[in-house]
């Protein structure tokens, strides 16, 4: 079988920590710690990489102790062609900034990240991924379109192998499925906007095929004078109840120490089916909380027809405005130049961005009803799968043929008195301002109903584990009365990718390539650090308003002039915190010769006789060079850039001299698809 290297961006990022077997006092060999490091400077992550083929075996044999693993041979720098390899990291590990960076940085790049040992309480995820879900293990799996899905397993210390598999299979099929490596996608494809993305599988740890996920978005809306944030889920479960066919015994086993199986042919005493699905969706955030959270629309309807499919397109398209359409932002990135965070961003949305969810589920011998409820801190749609009045109105529909007297028969079990697969979409709009957690559930819930022969006996109840189970299928607190799997994510809005406006870093072309950075909330100090694009790093964090500031996320006070040096003020309409772009210079808007530069390791802003030169503006767009042979002086010959035919440059530029790097600036943007 072909083999292929791991991809360059953990090739080039990774130093193996060489280490063998020391023998224990008493002769037992240790541990290997075969973890490789990705380099971060003041830290290291330590990381074990594994196939995602082998990861079951490997999982079930070190109990998810990442520590027990070490790679054989060439396993650990190789994987085939068919396969992919797994970043594999204990949740201690990302205890630090340095540490979350890197982890981050992994999954960005395709990487899968499995992280378990995983402790309640702990937050170190929701820091490193801007999300948290429950479980004792899950894995982080970046899209080709730039959205994450994200695996969890409750996985309890000495499971077995079936349990592993239930995570890793998924995992597997995602990769397969949607191309989930983000390096095999091109830049121009991935959608940019104020948006986030995330698919979220959980399977029962009973291992009865039961399974529940979400797809969801979180986009932010400003078209005409709104500012909100819409949600939308989509709710799919794999509906499967523990108790469902032919037994002798009766629910519960009160007094029976032995369960007798459950068979799906033949006849018996006692015939389970499902009364009633519930497939429930929730949104709840911490209390004290506003974010003024209201269901805007939901998918199906109620109805009561019990042979019925649901196939629909369910699209929300939301605007927002970036102070540069899509077509001139190609133009503009097309000459290598990133032109998000540079522009002024008009209020009212200028662009687009869609989120489409397919619908499709058939509904058989059962009727659907859809509900809303409202809690002090807390929204719910319930989409409720009944059984057909006729059918439960009919107390010998399963009876055995006469010459059976006292028993029932399955042969009018249908398909979905079994199992059902569930779909229900929602639509939530919230506050655009709103910046806390927002967290998301769903679970499929199952109802049983037990039939007698000639009777309906009415006992409907909650469907229960068999004792086999029990263990296993242990109930969620947010729904103590089943033991059905539930997916639930916390998901931070107040990340940079939901920001009203484009949110940047910006790093000075200067030899040390260190980002502009407010040392400290509420000071006025700006100094140049390394540049660390992470979602919690906010010091670094800027966005470029309606009114020409640069606005710090950490401290939310705004990049001023001051006395020739560049500070952190409290925001105003002050012209001295006013600034445009002119190619790769930011310059002051009340005096257009100043610009940010830096001198011996201080951002300044003014104008030096000699050094800094009044350049021309590019007539195609202020972000292009004003020459093409820009950075170095023009020549006769040389032209200036622009959408269509280039012009020569006139003999007056001819006097321009080179461009120092001390007054040149990039922007890293925190953008969907862009970092």
């Amino acid at each position: 079988m072909m083999k292929l290297p791991l991809t360059a961006a953990i090739a080039a990022a990774i130093f193996a920590m060489g280490a063998s077997a020391t023998p224990a006092p008493g002769g037992s060999p240790q541990p290997v710690d075969t973890a490789e490091a990705i380099d971060i400077g003041a830290s290291v992550l330590k990381v074990r990489y594994a196939p995602l083929s082998r990861l079951a075996d490997i999982l079930t044999s070190t109990d998810g102790d990442p520590s027990r693993w070490s790679p054989v041979g060439d396993e650990k720098n190789t994987v085939s062609a068919d396969d992919s390899m797994v970043a594999w990291i204990s949740a201690a590990a990302l205890a630090t900034d340095s540490a979350r960076a890197a982890a981050e940085k992994l999954v960005r790049d395709g990487v899968n990240v499995l992280v378990t040992q995983r402790q309640d309480g702990s937050n170190h995820e929701a820091k490193t991924f801007g999300i948290q879900v429950p479980g004792t293990a899950v894995m982080y799996q970046a899209r080709a379109d730039g959205s994450l899905d994200v695996h969890s397993s409750n996985a309890a210390k000495g499971a077995d192998r079936a349990t592993w598999q239930a995570l890793t299979e998924h995992a597997a099929q995602t990769r397969e499925s949607t191309s989930a490596q983000r390096v095999t996608a091109e830049a121009e494809d991935r959608p940019t906007g104020p948006f986030k993305r995330y698919h979220t599988w959980v399977i029962s740890p009973a291992n009865t095929g039961a399974a529940v996920g979400m797809d969801i978005t979180v986009a932010r809306d400003t078209s005409g004078n709104n500012d909100r944030k819409v949600v939308t889920v989509k709710a799919h479960a794999r509906a499967i109840p523990f108790r469902n066919g032919l037994t002798p015994s009766g629910w519960p086993q009160t007094g029976i120490d032995k369960e007798f199986p459950f068979t799906n042919h033949g006849m018996n005493k006692l015939l389970y089916t499902v009364d009633n699905y519930k497939l429930i969706t929730t949104l709840s955030w911490p209390a004290g909380q506003k974010p003024n959270v209201s269901a805007a629309h939901q998918y199906p309807q109620s109805t009561s027809a019990t042979d019925i499919t649901f196939t629909n397109t369910q699209e929300k398209t939301t605007s927002f405005s970036w102070g540069i359409s899509g077509e001139v932002g190609g133009k503009v990135s097309a000459k290598g130049i990133e032109p998000y965070g540079k522009l002024k961003t008009t209020v009212g949305g200028g662009n687009k961005s869609t989120t489409t969810n397919e619908m499709s589920m058939t509904v058989k011998d059962y009727s659907t009803a859809l509900s809303l409820r409202d809690d002090s801190n807390s929204k719910r749609v319930t989409w409720t799968f009944d059984i057909s009045r006729a059918i439960k109105g009919d107390v010998k529909y399963f009876n055995a043929p006469e010459k059976y007297p006292g028993y029932v028969e399955v042969t009018k079990l249908t398909p979905m008195m079994r199992a059902a697969d569930l779909q229900g979409y929602s639509e939530w709009i919230l506050d655009g301002s709103y910046e806390g957690s927002l967290t998301i559930a769903s679970i499929a819930e199952i109802y049983d109903t037990v039939w007698k022969n000639t009777t309906n006996t009415n006992d409907t109840h909650m469907d229960w584990p068999q004792k086999a189970y029990a263990h296993l299928a242990k109930p969620d607190p947010q729904f103590p009365d089943t033991h059905q799997p539930v997916t639930r994510i916390t998901i931070d809005l107040g990340v940079p990718q939901l920001a009203r406006y484009p949110v940047v870093l910006i790093q000075s072309m200067s030899p040390n390539s260190t980002c502009l950075t407010q040392s400290g909330a509420g000071t006025e100090d700006i100094k140049l650090a390394p540049c660390v694009a992470t979602e919690q790093n906010l010091s670094q964090q800027w966005e470029f308003d309606e009114l020409d500031r640069y606005v710090n996320r950490g401290s939310r006070m705004c990049l001023a002039a001051v006395g020739g040096k560049a500070v952190a003020q409290i925001c105003s309409t002050s012209q001295a915190q006013k600034w445009v772009w002119r190619a790769d210079r930011i310059h002051q808007v009340n005096n257009l010769q100043h610009r940010l530069f830096v001198e011996l390791g201080i951002v300044r802003s003014g104008f030096i006789q000699g050094v800094h030169q009044d350049l021309p503006v590019n007539t195609s767009h202020e972000l292009l060079p004003p020459w093409n042979n820009y950075l170095l002086a023009p020549f006769k010959g040389d032209f200036i850039p622009g959408f269509a035919l280039p012009t020569d440059v006139p003999e007056s530029y001819l006097g321009y001299r080179q461009i120092g790097t001390d007054e040149r600036w990039k922007t890293i943007p925190m953008v969907n698809g862009l970092y």
